[in-house]
């Protein structure tokens, strides 16, 4: 799903550098650094990056919730990775 006016050279130039962060915070810190400065990035294109990086939700009420949203997602990405070392830690086998 995509904001009727979003720039898809841009949807996908971000989406591609979310996807390549990973789990490091500061290259995800660096890519939404970007995404607050960048011109490019208006709010239909911040919804959608939005929408396709969380998935599960159609659109945003605003570009600042958008915006949360992609770090909401990250951090839990995070922590879930972090549960998951945690438990492989504990298994014994």
């Amino acid at each position: 799903m995509s904001a009727p006016d979003a720039n898809p050279i841009v949807v996908r130039r971000y989406l591609d550098a979310l996807a390549a962060v990973g789990l490091s915070r500061e290259a995800f810190d660096a890519v939404a650094r970007m995404l607050k400065i960048d011109d490019d990035v208006g709010r239909h294109e911040l919804e959608t990056i939005a929408v396709r990086y969380v998935g599960g939700r159609s659109s945003y009420p605003s570009k600042q919730r958008a915006f949360e949203a992609i770090e909401d997602e990250f951090r839990e990405r995070l922590r879930a990775a972090k549960k998951r070392d945690a438990i492989a830690k504990t298994r014994p086998w």
